[in-house]
């Protein structure tokens, strides 16, 4: 699995590029699929064929974990709305719609960066160009951190 990345095709190019790519989301997950010629009847034998490939496809968790919010897509709950408000609190992330569901991790891409920004959410991230985004001394945050559009705040 450490190795996983280099099936992707020209993945030493695409590591090197210094632009953004989303090597991650969109390349590297193809080493993880059937090749996209092989019908479904055919994925069985070709696995048994090479059975190196299939150790790319066993126990893999493939589905929506809502981490990223603010797209221009549906929130878990099916509606438009997503939270705006997130919790970390002793290792659990929550927010302010989901109750007590707690998330793998937060992605503050949108909170950051405005490019995959759902413009209900205004033209400009969150957090572009603050100058301050820590309110409170994190060392004390023993209880707990909020974040928001202003950004962290000791609970």
């Amino acid at each position: 699995m450490q190795k996983a990345f280099t099936r992707v095709k020209n993945w030493k190019h695409h590591l090197e590029n210094p632009k953004m790519i989303w090597f991650d989301e969109d390349m590297y997950i193809s080493a993880f699929n059937y090749p996209w010629w092989l019908p479904e009847k055919r994925q069985r034998p070709f696995d048994a064929l090479l059975f190196w490939s299939a150790k790319y496809r066993n126990n893999n968790y493939f589905k929506e974990q809502y981490t990223t919010p603010l797209t221009p897509s549906k929130w878990l709950n099916g509606k438009e709305k997503h939270p705006t408000v997130w919790y970390w609190n002793k290792g659990h992330i929550t927010n302010n719609l989901d109750g007590d569901r707690d998330f793998i991790y937060f992605h503050f891409m949108n909170y950051k960066y405005h490019r995959h920004l759902d413009p209900v959410y205004g033209e400009k991230a969150f957090w572009e160009g603050k100058q301050k985004l820590i309110h409170g001394d994190l060392e004390n945050m023993d209880n707990g951190i909020r974040i928001d559009r202003d950004g962290f705040h000791i609970l």
